[in-house]
């Protein structure tokens, strides 16, 4: 029998919240023990490949993977994420660190609020989320070489991801919908906790970079 819709969006947010725990967790004790070894740009560089493809894995294989390495997958990810993470905790103060993640938290309610309001079919509007983060990657990019611009293009990236978070909330609805086998279900709560979980970190770490105060 398919779960209800609030069954699955419970286990849409409790997956989510694993995630954040589990990534906090590591990112924390990461800082606190390990930041020599793997503070490295070298080391750093190793794990964002590792998590982007991760990432690419469990969303472009969801049809030939089990729902049991999906969630290998899925927590494989968390762990990467709270490694490449744990540079936050060593750059800015904790107390900064805690008030992104809430203020991020309050913008990830509100735009949950705010996609219950909208009707529409947001599915069209694909193409134009994934024109947005591309164009913003390569604007991070250029911050790279231009400095000047880069708190202005962090907060360019928190207006951007404020309507992909209300278009993945939706989205979730729209699949679910799809959903046949109990299976697919349980795939499908797990893809999309990781959407989520990335929109949130996204809007933190954007946030963390304009208000954060960083050590000493």
């Amino acid at each position: 029998m398919k779960k209800s819709y609030s069954e699955y969006l419970s286990g849409v947010f409790a997956w989510m919240a694993i995630a954040l725990a589990v990534s906090g967790a590591m990112a924390f004790v990461i800082s606190r023990f390990f930041a020599p070894a793997f503070m490295r740009p070298l080391v750093m560089i190793i794990f964002c490949v590792l998590e982007l493809a991760l990432v690419f894995l469990l969303a472009r294989n969801k049809n030939d993977i089990s729902v049991g390495q999906a969630r290998m997958l899925y927590m494989a990810y968390s762990v990467v994420s709270g490694i490449t993470l744990s540079s936050i905790f060593v750059h800015y103060q904790l107390g900064s660190v805690f008030s992104a993640f809430l203020a991020a938290s309050l913008m990830f309610a509100m735009c949950w609020l705010a996609q219950r309001t909208i009707k529409a079919d947001l599915s069209k509007y694909g193409s134009l989320v994934l024109i947005s983060l591309v164009a913003l990657l390569v604007a991070e990019i250029i911050t790279i070489f231009i400095p000047s611009i880069s708190r202005f293009i962090t907060f360019v990236g928190i207006v951007i991801f404020i309507p992909i978070t209300i278009y993945d909330m939706k989205m979730m609805q729209k699949r679910y919908l799809s959903i046949v086998t109990a299976e697919d279900m349980e795939k499908e709560t797990i893809l999309a906790a990781l959407d989520l979980y990335l929109d949130l970190v996204n809007i933190m770490l954007r946030i963390l970079e304009l208000t954060g105060k960083k050590k000493d």
